[in-house]
Formats: structure tokens, sequence, C-alpha cells
């Protein structure tokens, strides 16, 4: 699509899918599976592209393809008969055993290339088994009604994957002994005969999963998906949806019903971050600090978090009311309700709930907060309960209109906010107006959600543009954000990447087609969220800018405000502030152009103005290069440092055609580098380094570069965005951001696989720059030797490497590596007439240590 067409663009499109005729449920097996399959664009991708053959190996095992050194991929090894274990592998360590629970150990695997298949595995129902390079699959064909409607696999974990726990999406992650997630079984789904797409429901106890689907309307046959994919791409759920939570003393907890299972929220003052817990309330309700836990009431059950778990508890009798506030009191809690009739006043001692009958009773509920020995209660008027009764207290008229404010106590007072009222504080007898806002005007519509104190603050969920969630604090004097995010628009809008010390750095740009958006603004990633940087001045609008890291600052150039106007600004973030740079000779003015870390200068290739020109820049000033070879002119390349070369990726063409060429700059020449295994052309791509790789989200999956050629490394993307989307390194991942959505990226580096350092590699050894099965720290071993990279061997003359050579230095005796021996050299002997030398702490000198 065409710069104009682009930013023209601004109105949704709806799609229509026109489906071949129903399957007949007695076709054969195989066309059965094709033609349910073609239903779904993720099932029919995986059955015809992405799939591999299975093979046969001498002992008779039904295995995938086995993976070139180095490479990640999900290896599978299938059973004979239905009711085996299907085993699936990352490297050789980390493994998962799945077992059918009831399957017919008379249904024999049948293979058909790709296809390994067990006919009548139970009663009307057959089940497919298909892989790839970074799932397995397994297609469970329901004929008719006599087919289950729930299957059990039993679990194990003989390997290094130690544990599994509810993804919050409705699926299962599979972590290893460090807590990394790095398998996943997503929420199942069923596509019927008709293709209509059903969500199955998936229960874990701790020892197997099941999976249940409710059939009723849907079409025969059925097919139902669990699959188990390399968990690659993450998205990053960065915050709770606004809503009930409380907090103990240094965390908050929030909870957030979904259809597929509650996800619980925990935030440590920074951070949210969601939690998988096997027992969790099905229904949100109203949550307050009680002694050292936190009580939640929904619906009538009560339940408890301490910090680590829910647990519900079950006194005689509940308050039955749909809607409330809790507040602690003393050594009370209090719970205020209403359903259709009066406002009820409830009580909790820690065992057991019950009903106080005041003289007096407000004639709503509004918000409650503990205050000293009273709760406050505001509903438009202003009430305290002292544990006997219901006391009016005198409201300022500002407030009389604000039915629906949020209060919480801190320093002492009680803190109200209303949108439209602001920020006030309540001392005991008087309302006293501060009137700060969180400056958020989407959420002038919206009720603030609870605001709860942690520490010395208060925190509050407030709702933003699109999907997007604020935590905003106050301290007693202003409200400030704790961890921001980008305000990017499918429309007039653009975003930029870059890596700079490691850091992802996210550039906002607007264009002045777009005039409710004001000035730029700069992102720095900060582990789980967006922290805004600010400056005094800043570049103007930059719309399709490009920059890069140098050394730690950021250097931008370009851009346009959105119509036929281009820059040829440069501009510097030095981590603190942005300077503009006047330089002369420039680039001339140009968007969709391309920059990259280029050793200590920055690259600049191609651009809007149908440019094959390459730029350097220098810390000080702009040097055109006249290479003997350019790849051809071109506009949104991607570009970026790597292995102290830059790697340039595709782009587009003046006739609006799409590259897919691979092209690399040494420093002073450009080499042409497509190879026969290349990603395929596609609009915008995207291009970041992690370690020595760089990592290219493509058409269809990612693909990483390892110096001499592409390899894929999954075939599942993040839905994106096409245009309105950027990545860019963060330390051991690649971040992409698109729309307000966030995910990450983790290279998994099994055995063999270059590396750089250990967090990279699955077993978590880096040595000699390759992954290595063992610490292998030893003087005379090495994870380096030709056709052995990744095992750790013993070597023969000199130590490899950066370890200590035999020479008699340090605290090591003099001699060579034999071969045979790991933790020290081996020294002279034989013949020659030596005498003894003893060694430091810990060394043993074999033989003689030093001759005459």
């Amino acid at each position: 699509m065409n710069r104009p067409a682009r930013l023209a663009l601004c109105s949704s499109l709806l799609a229509c899918a026109c489906g071949n005729g129903a399957p007949g449920r007695d076709a054969p097996l195989g066309s059965l599976v094709e033609q349910l399959a073609s239903r779904d664009a993720l099932l029919d991708a995986r059955l015809r592209k992405d799939a591999e053959p299975w093979r046969v190996t001498a002992a008779g095992e039904i295995v995938t393809l086995e993976a070139p050194r180095g490479q990640t991929r999900i290896s599978a090894r299938l059973p004979q008969h239905a009711d085996g274990p299907w085993e699936m592998s990352l490297g050789e360590s980390h493994r998962l055993e799945l077992s059918l629970r009831g399957a017919s150990g008379a249904a024999r695997a049948e293979l058909d290339e790709k296809r390994a298949a067990y006919r009548g595995a139970y009663p009307s129902t057959d089940v497919v088994m298909v892989a790839g390079p970074d799932y397995v699959e397994q297609l469970l064909v329901l004929r008719d009604a006599g087919s289950p409607s729930s299957f059990t696999w039993d679990v194990r974990l003989p390997g290094k994957l130690d544990s599994a726990r509810p993804d919050g999406k409705g699926g299962l992650e599979f972590q290893d002994d460090r807590g990394r997630a790095l398998l996943r079984m997503p929420r199942p789904f069923a596509v019927d005969a008709l293709g209509e797409r059903r969500e199955a429901e998936l229960d874990w106890d701790g020892a197997a999963i099941t999976v249940r689907l409710q059939r009723q309307g849907l079409a025969y046959p059925v097919l139902l998906d669990p699959v188990v994919e390399i968990l690659a791409w993450q998205k990053l759920e960065l915050s709770p949806s606004p809503g009930p939570l409380a907090c103990l003393e240094t965390t908050c907890v929030a909870l957030r019903p979904r259809e597929e299972g509650s996800w619980t929220w925990v935030f440590d003052g920074i951070r949210w971050t969601p939690k998988g817990t096997f027992i969790a309330p099905r229904q949100e309700g109203p949550m307050a600090r009680y002694r050292d836990v936190v009580v939640m009431l929904a619906e009538g059950e009560t339940w408890e978090w301490d910090g680590s778990n829910w647990q519900q508890r079950h006194p005689a009798i509940s308050p039955a009311l749909s809607s409330g506030e809790l507040a602690a009191r003393g050594d009370k809690l209090v719970f205020v309700g209403q359903e259709e009739g009066p406002v009820e006043t409830w009580e909790w001692d820690g065992t057991d709930w019950s009903q106080r009958f005041p003289a007096h009773s407000p004639a709503t509920v509004g918000s409650a907060a503990a205050y000293g020995d009273k709760v406050v209660l505001f509903n438009g008027q202003t009430w305290e309960w002292d544990g006997l009764d219901w006391t009016r207290r005198t409201t300022p008229d500002a407030l009389h209109c604000n039915s629906s404010p949020t209060l919480a106590e801190l320093h002492g007072k009680v803190v109200l906010f209303e949108w439209h009222a602001g920020t006030w504080v309540w001392d005991g007898s008087t309302w006293i107006e501060r009137g700060d806002y969180p400056p958020s005007s989407s959420a002038m519509n919206h009720s603030p959600a609870p605001m709860r104190r942690i520490g010395d603050r208060l925190i509050m969920l407030v709702p933003a543009d699109g999907e997007r969630t604020l935590t905003w604090a106050w301290n007693g004097t202003s409200w400030s954000s704790v961890l921001g995010g980008p305000r990017i628009s499918s429309c007039g809008s653009s975003v930029t990447m870059f890596a700079v010390a490691g850091r992802a750095l996210l550039f906002e740009g607007r264009t002045d087609l777009v005039p409710s958006f004001s000035e730029a603004r700069l992102f720095e990633w900060v582990d789980r969220g967006w922290r805004p940087n600010r400056s005094a001045v800043s570049p103007p609008s930059l719309f399709e800018t490009a920059g890069a890291g140098q050394g730690g600052k950021l250097v931008l150039f370009g851009g346009s405000d959105g119509g036929d106007w281009a820059y040829a600004d440069t501009w510097v973030w030095d981590g603190a502030a942005w300077t503009q740079q006047q330089v002369s000779p420039s680039p001339s003015g140009r968007y969709g152009h391309a920059m990259a870390a280029d050793g200590d200068k920055v690259l600049l290739f191609g651009g809007s103005s149908g440019s094959a020109e390459t730029w350097q820049w220098d810390g000080r000033a702009w040097t055109q290069k006249h290479p003997a070879v350019s790849p051809p002119p071109r506009s949104y390349a991607a570009m970026t440092g790597v292995n102290g070369k830059v790697l340039l990726y595709g782009g587009q063409a003046a006739n609006e055609d799409w590259f897919a060429d691979t092209w690399e700059w040494d420093g002073a020449e450009w080499t042409n580098r497509t190879g026969e295994h290349s990603p395929r052309s596609r609009a915008h791509p995207l291009l970041a380094t992690v370690g020595n790789r760089a990592v290219l989200k493509g058409a269809r999956g990612t693909w990483e570069w390892d110096g001499s050629g592409w390899n894929q490394t999954t075939t599942i993307n993040p839905n994106t965005a096409e245009e309105v989307r950027s990545m860019a390194g963060s330390g051991d991942a690649v971040v992409l951001y698109s729309l307000g959505r966030t995910w990450v990226y983790r290279p998994i580096r099994v055995r063999g696989s270059d590396c750089t350092d250990h967090a990279q590699c699955l077993e978590g050894f880096c040595v000699d720059g390759f992954c290595c099965d063992r610490a292998c720290r030893g003087q005379c071993v090495a994870c380096d030797l030709p056709g052995s990279q990744g095992r750790c061997l013993y070597v023969t003359g000199t130590p490899r490497g950066l370890r200590p050579a035999c020479t008699g230095t340090g605290s090591l005796c003099g001699g060579s590596c034999d071969g045979e021996h790991e933790e020290s050299c081996v020294y002279p002997g034989g013949e020659i007439p030596c005498r003894g030398m003893s060694c430091g702490v810990g060394d043993v000198a074999i033989a003689a240590a030093e001759c005459d």
C-alpha cells in the first residue's frame, strides 16, 4: 500500500470468508481433516504449509525430522498405539510427555508422510498427529454425537521442564527449573463442518489436562485442536482493566474474571504481573485489606488472598448482595451493600459474617474507606459508621452532585477523587479541595476505579485510549503516572523503536492530519511497562522518522509532517534532553528511510526520495559514502547492526512492490547476501538484534540471521497492525509494539547454538561462544570443538579460549592438556630427571612439576 493510501485508510475493513461445502462424516480421514482445517487460517497453514514429514527410525520409533545442530525446534516421538505416551522436547534436556487417558490400545499409528493417524482411538473419534518446527498438534476428529465430549491427558515432566501453570488465557504454560515458560498449550478450539469456531475449556489439576467441548449446536464432523507449541512470542498484558483491587503493605492484588477463568494480577509498586493460580474466584467483587490478608466478597462467596494464593472461606451465613463496598474498622471488616431494597451493613470477624441493624443508614452505597476507628462513606453525602450507627456529616455543595467517587485513606486523611470534582481530602470534619487530576481525558466518562494505599501513596487504575489501562499514584500532593504508554492510533501515527545501550526506546510520531494529537513523545521499555521520557525541548511530531543508537545516545533523522513536507533535521537524545544538531552537509529531507548502529557510527540508507544513498553519522557530521555496489533504491526497509556489520532486509520499490533481498554493510561496501533459504517478501518488515543474531518478523513466522544465512525459528507471529508497529532489542529479548499492545520475543538457544550470554541458553551455559551441556569451567576442556559444538570435551595441548595457559604462572603448574584430565594441566615426567614442586591450594601436580 502506498503512503497516501495508508494515511487515507482510517476506517475498518470487513472481511468475509466463503467456505466450501460441509465435509461428510464418512469422507476419508485425510480429506476430512484437510476440509475441516481449511475453515481456520492457522490450522490450514499448519496442515498444508508448515507440517513436516514423520520418519521411522531403525528401532521402529515414529519421530520428527532431526534438527540441525544448534537449531531450535520442537521434537516429537509418537507411540505405536493411541494409548501410549506422546513425547515432545526442546533440545536434549527439556521434555514433556502426554498420554491420552482411556484411548484404545488397538488403534495403531498409520503414517501418511506428514500425518500420523490413529483410527478409532475413541468411539466415533480418530486422532491425527501433525508437527512443524515449532509445534506438535493432536487433531481429534469427532465424527458424530457418539464421540466423547471431554478428553484427558496424563502429564509427565521427565526432563528439565519443571512445572506447569495456567496462562490466564485459558491455556497452560510449561516452565523450566528457572521459571521460564518455554512450551504452552494454548486454549484449544474446535471447528465444525460448517466452519463455526468454538473455544473449548481446559482444566489443569496439577497432574492431568482435561479439555471439554460444549458441542450443542455444532455440525458434525468436528475438529478439536489441542496443540503444544514453542513459546517464542509473548503478548504482555501490562495491567489489569479498571476494577476492584486491594493492597497489603507492599503489594496490591486485582482479580479479573474471564470466560476461560479468573486472572490474578499482583502489583509490586512498579509494575503489574499476571499470576496463574490453580484456585481462584470465578466472580469479582469488592476487596479490602483486613489484618494481613485481602478479603473479597463476590456473589455471596468470601475469599482471602494471602499474598500468594486464594482460599475460599465458608461462613455459616453471608451477604447475598451483588454490589457493595468493603472497609476495615478496628478488628472488624465492614461491608455496605445494596440490591433493590435498603442499604445493608454487615461485619466480618475473620470467621463469620453478622448483619447489623443500625437506626440510620445511607440511601445508597457509593464508595467507602477506613478512617481511624470509623468507616467513611460517600454517595453524594458524607456518612460515618462508628460500629453502632451511621451518622451523616456535612458535605460541600461542590460535591453534592458527585455520587460516584472513589475513597481511600492516606496520611491520616480520607482522599476522594471524582473526574468532575477532582481531588478532595477529609480531615474528620471538613472536605478540603485539592483540585488535581490525573491527565487522562479519555477517562472522563468513566467512574473511577477504587483507590488503594500501598506504602506512602495511593494507586488507581485509569482507563486510557483503546485497550490500555494506566496506573496513577497520589502522594498526598499530586498525581503521577507509575508506568505510562504511548497513545498510538491506527490513523496518523507512526512508531519507531531503537536499541540504545541495551534498552528499547520508542518514538511516537504523529501527523498534522490528526489535529487532536500534540507533540511526539519518547518512551523507554522498563521490564513490563513503558516509561515516558520528557524534555523541555522536543523534536516536531516526526511522522515515519528513523533513528539508531550511538553509544548511550539516540540519533534521529528526517520524517514528515504527514503531508508532502519532509524534514532534514538531526536530533540527539542524550538520556535526559533532546538537542537539534546544526550540520552541513546533510542527507536531504526524507521519511521511510532506514538507520542502524554501525560500530561507533550510525548508518542511513534509502528513503522516500527514491534514493539509494548511504550516509554515515560520526557524532558531529554526516558523510555520504560511495560504495561500488548498493542495494536498489527503496523505502521502509528494515535495518539493524549485528556482529560489527549492518544487515538490511526488504523494503518498498518505487513501483510499490516489496523486496525480499538481504544486504550486508561492512563499513565500506554493500554485499548482497540473499540466499536460497530466505524469508519471502512482506510489507513493512521489522529487524532487531539480540546478542549476535538479527531477528526478523517476516511474512510468515520469525527468522534469525546467524551471520551466514536465515533460519526460521517460529511459524507463529504476533497479530499486529501491518504498518503502525516497530521493534527493537532490549537485553536478551526483542520488544515489539503495535497499537497499544506489546510483545516480547526471547530466542531459545539449544545446545550447540551460538551465544553471547548464559541467559540465552536453554540449559544456562554459554561457553566458548556456544550453548553448552554443562558449565565446562575446567582448564583442559572446551565447548567449541569442531563438529561437537555444545558438548564439553577434553582437549589436548594448549588450553582453549580465555582459559589460563599451562605456563606455571598463577596458582597452576606448567605442562599441557592431555585429553583426559579436566581441571588442570598434566606435567612433564618419564625419563627426564625432574624434582617436585608444590602448587597452589586445591591444585595437584601430576608427576613432576619442574625439570632440572
